[in-house]
């Protein structure tokens, strides 16, 4: 993960997850996450840890972009409710999904509507999950 970007006391950061997939956040406390799911194959094992991670990690809102963006915010959804099951006191994540949309939708979307708990994000994380380098590139 690199920052890329930093304007008005905001940061982007972007990467790129390939396998064996595992996320740390760049990002100190709370951020906005803008998933662009690439790979097909993941297993929903894979998605269940990703998912956990991004949520303990910090993140606060997750616009979720692909084909499979449905079952990546209902995954990123049931971490809070098992954690909220279990008494850990996780905040809510706001979750979106774009899988009918182009790519440059869901970024705008990203880009003006992350609010997290009425007030502007401050951190923001772009990350593909599979692909290449060329796909990558393509989001900067």
């Amino acid at each position: 993960m690199e920052q890329i970007a930093s304007a008005r006391g905001r940061r982007l950061w972007s990467g790129r997850l390939v396998r064996p997939f595992a996320f740390r956040s760049p990002a100190p406390g709370e951020y906005a996450l803008l998933l662009v799911v690439l790979a097909e194959d993941v297993t929903p094992e894979e998605q269940g840890r990703l998912s956990e991670e991004f949520v303990r990690s910090g993140c606060r809102y997750a616009v979720c972009f692909g084909p499979t963006s449905s079952s990546w915010d209902d995954s990123i959804d049931w971490v809070g409710i098992d954690d909220e099951l279990e008494g850990l006191g996780t905040p809510f994540v706001m979750t979106t999904w774009h899988d009918k949309e182009p790519l440059e939708d869901a970024v705008h979307f990203f880009a003006h509507n992350m609010r997290v708990d009425d007030r502007l994000a401050t951190e923001y994380v772009a990350l593909l999950i599979g692909g290449d380098s060329r796909d990558e590139e393509e989001l900067r």
